[in-house]
């Protein structure tokens, strides 16, 4: 996974989750922690710099890691304790916004289990890439599966159409798109992130990967893949699927915490 990102820049602002205001930088970076296994990218903005006889003053390298094996780190640290570098990064945020975590949050957010030079597990990096992959392959970025190849990412649109965004990436590599006005004023009707910021998206990725061969994204050697039944909620594969259980009636207000499978225990009857 390369640092070297592509991004479509433009001046503007727009908002994340209708809550607060991003670049399109600050945004396409927090999402390549994702197909980078929970590693955050450092931006380079200046690659080399040479003299008129082209002796190099400065280079910077971006940094590299390969696709195939960028889950590779299992859980390593301990069960309890804190990440101190995460730690200390996250405390004057706790502070400046006067949070309140509980100790379970703490650990999700700081714990130990996360890597050296991770911000997030890799599990919980390859999680969020699997579930958008399916943005792409079933969902509003499904524009972008045109590109015939292994792609995740993510729409966002804020309130009013003023702002329409797509950030996407295959293994290797991760381009946004943020489509607005430097002034807040609406694009137009129905110009949501999914109709005009992934096809944009789609013609550059065509273009920059279309000599580069087709990959996969990797798998954690920790995380077990299954076929669901959509229509139980349990294993697709018959002599996988669990044993009927009794409905369990909840009491008050409470809900029944049986998933789906309850609403469907019955079809046979009807």
């Amino acid at each position: 996974f390369s640092w070297a990102q592509s991004f479509v820049f433009t001046d503007g602002f727009g908002a994340a989750f209708g809550a607060s205001d991003l670049t399109l930088q600050e945004l396409t970076r927090a999402y390549g922690t994702f197909p980078a296994g929970g590693v955050r990218p450092e931006l380079i903005y200046i690659r080399k710099i040479t003299d008129k006889d082209g002796k190099v003053l400065e280079e910077n390298e971006p940094y590299s890691l390969d696709p195939e094996h960028v889950f590779d780190f299992g859980n390593r640290g301990g069960s309890e304790g804190l990440n101190s570098d995460l730690m200390v990064e996250g405390e004057k945020w706790i502070k400046k916004d006067k949070l309140k975590l509980s100790s379970q949050e703490t650990q999700i957010l700081y714990g130990s289990r996360i890597p050296p030079g991770h911000v997030i597990t890799p599990q919980t990096a390859f999680l969020m890439v699997d579930l958008m992959r399916d943005v792409v392959d079933h969902g509003t970025g499904f524009k972008a599966k045109a590109l015939n190849r292994p792609a995740a990412g993510k729409t966002g649109t804020t309130n009013d159409e003023s702002d329409a965004w797509f950030i996407g990436y295959t293994p290797d590599l991760i381009a946004g798109v943020w489509v607005g006005f430097d002034s807040r004023k609406r694009i137009g009707p129905g110009m949501t992130g999914g109709v005009i910021s992934a096809p944009i998206w789609l013609s550059y990725m065509q273009e920059v990967l279309k000599d580069k061969p087709v990959k996969d994204f990797a798998v954690p050697a920790d995380i077990k893949l299954a076929q669901i039944d959509s229509m139980t909620g349990g294993s697709a594969t018959g002599d996988l699927k669990p044993e009927p259980e009794e409905l369990e009636v909840p009491t008050g207000d409470a809900p029944a915490s049986r998933g789906v499978d309850f609403l469907y225990q019955d079809l046979d009857k009807l």
